[in-house]
């Protein structure tokens, strides 16, 4: 048998479907048929493919330039840091749009509820509520290849959270329903990332315990998944607190074949409606999904790096009758005779520490390290 089209400039086009001895041929990746049905090793070349799709159709022109509009943005994303949103310069007040400044361009756009942009500990960072009757979430850009299916990513965040949940969604793309791995939906709580089915990973082994979550305080929380390895590992201000290996498949479409986008504050569903599981009341401030791993020393920097900007130093005292009591937010108390002298650590001093007011004077800092 033979398979015959018609070429736009009218020439018949046909494309033997047997070969010399009458069996069928089949379809070649990466090579030809020979017309005895043996394998040709003509025009083999080195090639990366991705996809491929055949239609027993043929499609019009303006079919194909939509489906490359389509898909050319999961295919052609700049890689790196991919999403960068940061609230921390932003005015206060209702934030419709978020810019991401990271290599993947475009915005986060607010389509119910505007979310607003308020200050929390000196801290500027975009409230979500868990109000269902009055949603606040944006939807992002289409998220790409390089942080699709098992590739490697890195995701971090700096959060204030209120109270504990096991559940907060802070970013998320693939879609929940399943099959199994098929979400990543990054979140501050019990749960670190739901990826659906048996994967689900938590901050700490022994899953959700309330005790552990830091609340009512600026916190650096980071995951990162190694595709090579298959191994997930989370931590909390830059120290490394669970790990475990799992394979992802993060689902770059949904049911209708739909691309699913970035999602903060929601996660979609395998419909690509948004789904109003796991959200929780939270205020992100910085958020940034890199294609690629960061080690445990660059995610361990990077949190020395942002920490004091996130929770400054503060040394407070209060005179309660001979005594004086102090206060501070971080660090180890230290004294001294003279405001320029050798400070030492106060033995066992932790905040309040209350000093009896003898001798003339005596100076107190804070040191952090």
């Amino acid at each position: 048998m033979a398979c015959q089209a018609t070429a736009r400039g009218g020439e018949n086009l046909v494309t033997g479907g047997l070969d010399s001895y009458g069996n069928p041929l089949p379809f070649l990746l990466g090579r030809q048929n020979n017309a005895d049905g043996t394998v040709a090793g003509e025009g083999a070349g080195t090639n990366i493919v991705a996809k491929i799709r055949v239609f027993d159709v043929a499609r019009s022109p303006a079919d194909i330039l939509a489906q490359y509009q389509a898909e050319a943005p999961k295919f052609n994303s700049a890689h790196g840091t991919i999403l960068s949103l940061d609230s921390t310069g932003l005015p206060v007040g209702p934030l419709a749009t978020w810019t991401n400044t990271g290599t993947l361009g475009g915005s986060f756009t607010a389509p119910a509820t505007v979310p607003n942009v308020i200050t929390v500990d000196g801290v500027k960072g975009v409230a979500f509520s868990a109000d269902q009757s009055n949603p606040t979430y944006y939807v992002g850009p289409v998220a790409p290849y390089s942080v699709c299916f098992s590739a490697s990513r890195t995701v971090e965040a700096w959060v204030w959270d209120p109270a504990p949940a096991n559940e907060k969604n802070v970013l998320a793309w693939g879609h929940r329903d399943g099959p199994g791995g098929a979400n990543f939906s990054f979140g501050h709580g019990g749960l670190c990332v739901g990826v659906w089915g048996g994967g689900d990973f938590t901050y700490y082994s022994g899953g959700y315990d309330p005790a552990k979550i830091i609340t009512g305080q600026w916190t650096y929380v980071t995951v990162t998944y190694d595709g090579t390895t298959h191994t997930i590992t989370a931590y909390v201000n830059g120290v490394p607190s669970n790990s475990k290996g799992v394979t992802l498949a993060t689902a770059d479409i949904d049911s209708g074949s739909n691309p699913l986008h970035f999602l903060l504050g929601r996660q979609n569903h395998f419909d690509g409606t948004v789904a109003g599981d796991g959200v929780g009341t939270n205020i992100v401030a910085r958020i940034r999904v890199h294609d690629a791993v960061m080690s445990e020393a660059e995610v361990l920097a990077q949190f020395e790096a942002e920490k004091l900007q996130f929770n400054p130093v503060t040394l407070q005292y209060e005179r309660s009758g001979s005594d004086l009591i102090l206060t501070w937010s971080q660090g180890i108390l230290e004294s001294a005779d003279e405001v320029n002298g050798v400070y030492t650590p106060v033995i066992g001093a932790t905040s309040p520490y209350t000093s009896a007011v003898t001798g003339d004077r005596k100076f107190f800092r804070v040191l952090v390290q």
